[in-house]
């Protein structure tokens, strides 16, 4: 997906939390899912001149968000807002982690 028109207002976001709870929603029902409880993700939104949001990509790696965020710029999203905040050097994990859902959606 590529937005071409880039209207004032329209940027990337990469933030960032800590997975509290995971569930995966299928045919049979929503499930509970515990692989990445605890775990410090980050991601990639665009945001729409209106404030409508999409999601690009998610994941563990802050250096792979960067990227993605990034290769964003390329497809017209906009300039990249870095909202994740000061890393103690040499680590790739924010000092402070605000608290996410993660719902997923298939089998």
């Amino acid at each position: 997906m590529s937005n071409t028109t880039n209207e004032p207002g329209e940027h990337v976001e990469l933030t960032h939390g800590t997975i509290l709870a995971e569930e995966r929603h299928d045919a049979l029902g929503c499930h509970p899912v515990f692989d990445h409880v605890g775990e410090t993700w980050f991601f990639v939104d665009a945001v729409e001149a209106d404030g409508g949001r999409v999601a690009l990509w998610s994941g563990p790696s802050y250096e792979r968000a960067i990227l993605e965020a990034e290769e964003s710029t390329l497809h017209g999203w906009g300039p990249v807002r870095e909202l994740v905040g000061h890393h103690p050097k040499g680590s790739s994990a924010p000092k402070h982690h605000p608290k996410i859902r993660r719902c997923a959606v298939g089998s």
